[in-house]
């Protein structure tokens, strides 16, 4: 006895009777089987019926190229990880800064804008700072470097003309 081909049975209800549509169900993994779905009815699970949001909390479209994987909206999660590394590196700067204020080591300098101050490593030795990767620490990477690292000794604050300055000089004495 050959059986003819398997025909999936649409289901138009749930087991307690609402009508199964696209505003009151949801599909989700059935038990981890990879490639698995189960159609789950929102009334039984209580999982809210809802619209899908058409912005953000702060107003940023949700669109398929500004969200991320998992919802998120991009704009907003690039604007917080910029944030919090701003954070970092003026924590950062101003601890090896002297006194504990922020601005410039070189002496007579009064640079205190945090876009124009940067990490310098003391005794040029850089390269002594690799990630397990066996590249350098640079940037923002290198400020959570050495917050991580509860601020090792060996940096200074430098604004970017000093710093151009002391290459100048190391560079003249080679």
């Amino acid at each position: 006895m050959k059986r003819g081909p398997y025909k999936k049975k649409i289901k138009t209800h749930c087991v307690h009777g609402h009508v199964l549509t696209p505003e009151t169900t949801y599909v989700r993994a059935n038990g981890g089987k990879t490639g698995y779905t189960q159609t789950v009815c929102r009334i039984c699970t209580g999982v809210s019926v809802r619209k899908a949001k058409v912005h953000c909390k702060h107003g940023h479209p949700n669109t398929p190229e500004n969200t991320t994987c998992e919802g998120v909206c991009r704009i907003c999660k690039n604007s917080n990880e910029a944030s919090f590394s701003s954070t970092i590196k003026v924590s950062v700067l101003t601890h090896y800064s002297p006194n504990g204020n922020l601005g410039c080591c070189w002496e007579g300098c009064t640079i205190r804008d945090v876009d124009m101050l940067t990490l310098d490593h003391v005794n040029d030795d850089g390269c002594k700072h690799l990630n397990p990767a066996g590249k350098r620490y640079v940037g923002s990477a290198l400020y959570r470097w050495a917050r991580r690292n509860n601020y090792p000794e060996g940096f200074q604050t430098l604004c970017g003309s000093h710093q151009l300055k002391k290459f100048i000089i190391h560079s003249k004495k080679l």
